[in-house]
């Protein structure tokens, strides 16, 4: 008896010790997966706000500075605020006002939306000695409610360029113009066009409720 009490009281301390490991084994478990699982939400959620659209806003009275996307603190260059949208999806909206460009805007990031006050309005001039107004570099982007206006009549001059890279290029309700050149394009020999795409081809082109005028050829 004294044997079998003894034995008894012995699994009982063997057991108690078990029991006591696996409830710290299982709370241990729960932990690991409570840290992961914050883990993971932290990670979706860095995930989430790397690929949010961003409203940026410009001006020609603005100011480069900070990321544009304070309206009342707008940036001055639209080349600068595209430096600023790191992420897809950002929407750059440029206030009326004349934007005299002096270098083509490389427009490389992709789903990018330039969204000008009108095409009356908001206004992006070109001379030919700059070359392109805008080279589109990234798929899916869209200009939309502006203008572009080439200010001189002599030389080959295409205003948007479509590069290769630029799948899914949209332009909408915008006026595309140069100046009058005094006698029809295709007697005085000038070269100008509104929009020219990538040797090779370019897909997804839509090009939709837009005025060209006082150009040689509206695309090519």
């Amino acid at each position: 008896m004294q044997n079998t009490h003894k034995l008894t009281h012995t699994f009982t301390k063997v057991a108690n010790v078990f029991s006591r490991r696996l409830v710290i084994g299982i709370v241990i478990f729960a932990l690991v997966g409570m840290i992961a699982s914050v883990s993971a939400i932290r990670l979706s959620a860095h995930r989430l706000l790397g690929t949010m659209a961003t409203q940026r806003y410009i001006s020609p009275g603005g100011v480069n500075a900070g990321n544009c996307s304070n309206s009342g603190s707008p940036c001055q260059t639209l080349a600068y605020a595209i430096s600023q949208s790191v992420a897809t999806n950002d929407t750059i909206n440029a206030a009326a006002g004349t934007y005299v460009l002096t270098s083509t805007v490389n427009v490389n990031v992709a789903n990018l939306t330039i969204s000008g006050a009108g095409s009356a309005n908001t206004i992006f001039q070109v001379a030919q000695a700059v070359g392109n107004a805008f080279s589109v570099n990234a798929a899916g982007v869209t200009l939309t409610n502006l203008q572009v206006q080439k200010t001189d009549v002599t030389g080959v001059h295409e205003l948007i360029l479509v590069n290769a890279s630029g799948d899914n290029f949209t332009l909408q309700n915008s006026l595309i113009q140069g100046p009058d050149p005094g006698s029809l394009w295709s007697v005085n020999g000038i070269v100008s066009r509104a929009l020219v795409s990538a040797t090779g081809g370019v897909t997804g082109l839509l090009i939709q409720n837009n005025t060209i005028k006082h150009l040689r050829q509206p695309a090519y």
